[in-house]
């Protein structure tokens, strides 16, 4: 299991043989939203990622849907890399 946070100019790891997919965006809500079959979507995304050995790419949030599809793929022991904007962090752009 690993969590990491990446800037957009790290190394992106070995190249995928052709047709094969690495990893996957998903790009959703902080907000749990109103109805609970959506987080229930959400937390089998990241199971089914994670048990298809596909990296989840995300906003990095830890609330709401995003953070559903986040948790459920680490329990599932996928990979997740979050995304934050170097402004978020303080750093300039």
């Amino acid at each position: 299991m690993t969590d990491e946070r990446l800037s957009l100019d790290e190394s992106r790891g070995p190249a995928a043989t052709p047709g094969q997919v690495r990893s996957v965006c998903v790009f959703c809500g902080s907000a749990p939203g109103r109805q609970a079959h959506f987080v229930e979507a959400a937390r089998v995304t990241g199971r089914l990622l994670a048990q298809s050995g596909i990296a989840l790419v995300y906003g990095g949030g830890h609330i709401g849907m995003m953070g559903a599809v986040a948790d459920a793929a680490l329990a599932a022991g996928g990979r997740r890399v979050g995304m934050v904007r170097r402004a978020a962090c303080g750093e300039p752009a």
